[in-house]
């Protein structure tokens, strides 16, 4: 299991250190958008750079994006917050609009990086790319 990410979004890399501590079995694996990993991962879904204004998460060979991908990861994550996923029964058309307004401001309300995150000595293993 990976879960892509925008490398120089501060909220992405808050969602990144959050999922770091809920993932008690350490099977989450990370890679940012950025890197040559998640390059070949946004041309498997034919987006670029440019159009970076999701959370991809890959389990099992399928890519999940957007709401979707948000509450996937919620669902392998330890304690309440695992609880998010029966927010999956909601439509999609539903749930995306709200996922897409916080992306579209996410610079704005939480800041960005002027690079993508380095992880810690302890993270490395974890970490692709």
């Amino acid at each position: 299991m990976v879960v892509y990410f925008d490398g120089v979004c501060n909220l992405c890399n808050r969602a990144v250190d959050f999922i770091i501590r809920h993932d008690g079995g350490a099977r989450i694996h990370f890679a940012s958008l950025q890197s040559s990993h998640g390059q070949a991962v946004l041309s498997r879904l034919g987006l670029s750079l440019d159009e970076l204004k999701t959370i991809v998460f890959e389990q099992d060979g399928v890519l999940y994006v957007k709401s979707d991908a948000a509450l996937k990861i919620a669902a392998m994550l330890d304690g309440p917050v695992r609880w998010l996923a029966w927010f999956l029964w909601i439509p999609r058309c539903l749930r995306d609009p709200l996922y897409m307004l916080i992306s579209k401001n996410r610079y704005r309300w939480f800041g960005k990086k002027s690079s993508c995150r380095l992880p810690t000595a302890d993270e490395v293993k974890r970490f692709i790319d």
